[in-house]
């Protein structure tokens, strides 16, 4: 466990495919029914030797061909290795014969292993960015650990089964969703250069933001934090776990938060007494941590329910709009786009008239 042996991590989700719905990259493959013997003859004379003979004793033989294209995007080279989402085509039999393709994610660490709770960490990162892009968190489909140079090269990079990693203690949800369009903060198929960008600035600051990027991911839809008024208080802390060089010689949180919203999103999008809401939802988190508080709370009522969800979620929405502009989010484009509602985002700012008036009348 403590030998920097790892080189290659390679996880899905169950709903992974979702990200590209409409946009993945199709591939050019065919099949070829009833083929010449020669053709199978000429395939096991230049096969790899790791693959098995090919069953001549058929008739009627048929032959899959694929390009060869995995990558769905160019790799991403970060603080925590080279980044790559691709694509894994396997044949079929039933249903017809034909191609089917899994998405998954590899970060290779080969230029520098790591250890197996390293490489298991830079998993959770990655699956912490790519929760943010879809507003909850999704649920490990599989993960595999080589410690080959070549995951998918040849022989030598086979993985070992004796390191599958049961991951039973991380949540995550499985939403197969049919209607994503901008839902999805960054789609990776429509703008692949903002996306790589994004994700490369955000793992390459994850270490400063470790506790809050956590936090914030702790409180998402998918995750085991239930009680409200936890993800009140874990929501206005987000802003005091910020590294010093954020907070701009800011002390208290309700600064740092109302800060973040000015500078950063206010310009894109300006919510109606967004900074009332800010300051409420600290002193809410004053309130539920001391049991009571003189603050300003701008009519609001801490003890109902509603106001306690509408508030953790304002402070939600500043901390992870802001995060992601810093780390070059177009935020005006995805404003612009359809089913906006389908993501956290999306739907505090599409409700917000509503609950504000049923919060802060």
């Amino acid at each position: 466990r403590d030998d920097p042996v790892i080189r290659n991590v390679t996880f899905g989700f169950d709903d992974l495919h979702t990200y590209f719905h409409g946009t993945r990259p199709s591939h050019t493959s065919i099949t070829l029914r009833d083929v010449h013997p020669s053709i199978v003859d000429a395939i096991d004379k230049h096969k790899p030797d790791y693959m098995k003979t090919s069953p001549t004793q058929y008739d009627h033989p048929h032959v899959l061909c694929f390009d060869g294209r995995h990558d769905l995007l160019p790799t991403i080279q970060t603080s925590i290795g080279r980044v790559s989402l691709r694509c894994l085509i396997h044949g079929r039999k039933s249903a017809g014969v034909g191609f089917n393709d899994e998405l998954y994610i590899s970060i290779d660490t080969s230029m520098d292993p790591v250890k197996m709770d390293d490489a298991i960490m830079n998993a959770h990162k990655v699956r912490n960015f790519f929760s943010w892009m879809i507003g909850y968190a999704p649920t490990y489909k599989r993960m595999m650990i080589f410690k080959g140079d070549n995951p998918f090269g040849d022989q030598k990079g086979a993985y070992d089964p004796g390191l599958d990693v049961f991951l039973s203690h991380r949540g995550g949800i499985t939403v197969d969703n049919s209607k994503l369009g901008g839902s999805i903060l960054i789609n990776p198929g429509h703008q692949p250069d903002q996306f790589t960008e994004v994700m490369k600035n955000w793992l390459d600051r994850y270490s400063d933001r470790r506790l809050a990027n956590i936090t914030y991911h702790s409180i998402m839809q998918g995750m085991f934090v239930t009680v409200m008024e936890s993800k009140m208080c874990s929501a206005a802390n987000l802003f005091d776990q910020l590294p010093a060089s954020d907070k701009k010689g800011k002390s208290k949180m309700l600064d740092i938060a109302l800060n973040r919203y000015r500078k950063k999103i206010r310009p894109n999008l300006d919510l109606p007494r967004m900074d009332k809401v800010i300051e409420s939802a600290v002193n809410c988190r004053h309130y539920l941590t001391h049991g009571e508080t003189n603050r300003e709370r701008h009519g609001v009522d801490y003890n109902s329910h509603q106001a306690v969800v509408f508030l953790t979620n304002a402070l939600r929405f500043v901390y992870g709009a802001s995060e992601l502009i810093e780390c070059g989010w177009d935020m005006k484009y995805w404003l612009g786009l359809s089913f906006k509602h389908e993501h956290a985002l999306g739907r505090f700012i599409e409700t917000y008239g509503k609950e504000l008036a049923a919060t802060m009348p």
